[in-house]
């Protein structure tokens, strides 16, 4: 698919699916978030495409239960997100917070008294420079490491699940 018909189509789409009702009602539990960048067809001084940030959030009842799309943006920040959830959701009644912890997500989402789960892949592979940050060299991470891979669910693979 050509960029151009990949644009109109999310474009379409955007206009077609992303009008979301009110959802408080829905007695949600839990929110998941995340985003990944995108290229748009509109260009930047130097002739690239405008690389932007397409964000999304889910929710579920409980446990065992699915995740149902509440929302999509592109372009927006993760405080203007919170605002807009807040208009739709009863989100004083969401417990957890699923998500890769990136920058904006936790100061922005993240309401007292819920709980943060981080993914667990972003976790894993996140850890080393977690623990750079905090000064530990290759050489002292080792122990931190091993700890980490001593824990059953963190070696799981997709095949395993």
């Amino acid at each position: 698919m050509s960029k151009s018909t990949l644009h109109r189509e999310l474009q379409r789409f955007a206009q077609d699916m992303c009008l979301w009702p009110d959802m408080k009602n829905v007695p949600y539990r839990y929110l998941m978030v995340d985003g990944t960048k995108v290229r748009l067809q509109e260009t930047d001084d130097k002739g690239h495409g405008k690389k932007v940030e397409v964000r999304r959030a889910l929710a579920s009842v409980g446990e065992n239960e699915k995740f149902e799309l509440v929302g999509i943006w592109i372009d927006k920040s993760w405080k203007q997100i919170r605002e807009d959830l807040g208009h739709k959701l009863k989100y004083s009644k969401l417990e957890v917070l699923f998500s890769d912890g990136g920058p904006g997500i936790v100061e922005s989402l993240l309401d007292p008294g819920m709980r943060l789960q981080r993914c667990m892949w972003h976790g894993k592979r996140d850890f080393p420079y977690v623990l750079y940050a905090d000064q530990l060299k290759k050489t002292q991470q080792e122990p931190f490491k091993a700890k980490l891979k001593s824990i059953p669910g963190m070696n799981l693979k997709q095949a395993d699940l």
